[in-house]
């Protein structure tokens, strides 16, 4: 996707707006759209990356939208203090044969080379 979900699932943010992340000019498309998109192509889950997420994912959107942020201190050596988790999605299957999702974070560290833990 080359557009943004937006960051709320508020009525003012439905449909596709001009997006609100720095200078950029990407669209953004709201909690309608992303349902829509879900309900029109069969599918339970909007999964998608490449936005920085400072807890490593985020559900959006009354949980059609997971965005997901693998880079774990993203911004440690560039802005001293700004360390940010990442996260990875686990995907199994449970007893039903229904596909289960479940976020894991990394989180952040303190120095680059500090091991990371998982959050539980």
């Amino acid at each position: 996707m080359w557009s943004d979900p937006s960051g709320s699932d508020d009525a003012m943010k439905m449909g596709v707006h001009a997006g609100e992340r720095g200078s950029s000019m990407i669209p953004e498309f709201g909690p309608d759209v992303s349902e829509r998109f879900c309900r029109d192509n069969a599918l339970g889950l909007i999964v998608r990356s490449h936005q920085y997420i400072k807890e490593g994912f985020k559900v959006m959107h009354g949980g059609w939208v997971v965005c997901v942020f693998s880079a774990r201190n993203y911004f440690l050596d560039r802005v001293i203090g700004h360390a940010n988790d990442a996260a990875i999605l686990l995907v199994a299957q449970d007893r039903n044969g229904d596909l289960r999702v479940h976020p894991k974070r990394l989180l952040a560290a303190a120095e680059p080379d500090e091991p990371g833990r998982v959050a539980t």
